[in-house]
């Protein structure tokens, strides 16, 4: 196995969390019979993930969709109250930096971005080339998401380490020549990394 000389996080459920029951995910889901399933595989979250469509756009087909009335800045606020603190990623990441090239990975949009910045300022500075899906035109497990990301640490893709929720993103990294781990938790995380001789 290649020496690990950068580590490339993805963002939602690994560096920090998601509470679907919370925001507008919460409100769809007791006020409307559209699921999350149905919400994640539709064209138009698909299209302001890839950059197609503008925050204004979205807000628009998102109220058509949903039979809302929300005003932007309601719609605007509600699209990003889910997230929140992922307990000891930041100071895992900031032991990490000290040895490691880091990169970003991320399927967001632009109200998410801009609203993570805000609220968890750390990701921001530790994260200055960030590659995200809706400036890169493409969405997770694309062979392009891959490459833009490994480009953006300057570290040969078989000594980069991926680190995803999602099992098709795993793969999808492993396919594109990268090393990957499958996060479930911090502290299984830590485990993982030990396992390839990259202590904390």
């Amino acid at each position: 196995m290649a020496e690990i000389k950068a580590i490339i996080f993805d963002l939602g459920r690994v560096l920090i969390g998601i509470d679907n029951a919370r925001g507008l995910t919460g409100w769809i889901q007791k006020n409307t019979a559209f699921s999350l399933e149905q919400l994640m595989h539709d064209d138009f979250f698909l299209s302001f993930n890839r950059g197609e469509i503008t925050p204004e756009d979205f807000w628009k087909i998102g109220c058509c969709k949903l039979s809302a009335d929300f005003s932007y800045s309601e719609f605007c606020s509600l699209w990003c109250e889910f997230f929140f603190p992922q307990d000891g990623m930041e100071e895992l990441v900031s032991k990490l930096q000290q040895h490691h090239h880091l990169g970003l990975l991320s399927d967001t949009d632009p109200l998410h971005w801009g609203h993570i910045k805000r609220k968890f300022p750390w990701i921001a500075r530790t994260f200055l080339n960030p590659c995200l899906s809706f400036e890169i035109g493409e969405c997770k497990p694309a062979v392009k998401c891959f490459e833009t990301a490994v480009d953006s640490v300057g570290v040969p893709a078989e000594n980069c380490l991926f680190i995803d929720d999602l099992e098709k993103n795993i793969h999808g990294a492993i396919n594109s020549g990268l090393q990957a781990i499958q996060f479930s938790s911090p502290a299984n995380l830590a485990e993982e990394l030990k396992k390839r001789g990259i202590t904390l």
